[in-house]
């Protein structure tokens, strides 16, 4: 059966249940609310820093978004960003 024939047949299960679904293109970042996040990070929160390695720059991630917090401009809320190097696992989602 050709993926066609599948999505075909997939759709047609969920029109049964009353369902629709809506095929988004592969890269959206006007609807994802991480990218103006990131974009904000890149351009004014990170931009004069240089980083030696992925840990360092995370670390960095991790320190800006808890500021962020801490200083009431944006809520964050729990999440998962591991750090492979580090002893723990600090979480966010903004």
């Amino acid at each position: 059966m050709s993926s066609q024939q599948k999505s075909s047949t997939i759709l047609a299960i969920l029109a049964t249940i009353r369902l629709v679904h809506f095929f988004l293109p592969p890269y959206s970042p006007q609807i994802n609310r991480i990218e103006d996040e990131w974009l904000h990070l890149k351009r004014y929160e990170l931009s004069s820093q240089i980083f030696d390695d992925e840990y360092e720059l995370a670390i960095a991630l991790i320190e800006t978004i808890e500021n962020r917090a801490n200083n009431g401009n944006y809520s964050v809320e729990r999440g998962c960003l591991l750090v492979r190097k580090g002893l723990s696992c600090n979480c966010y989602l903004l």
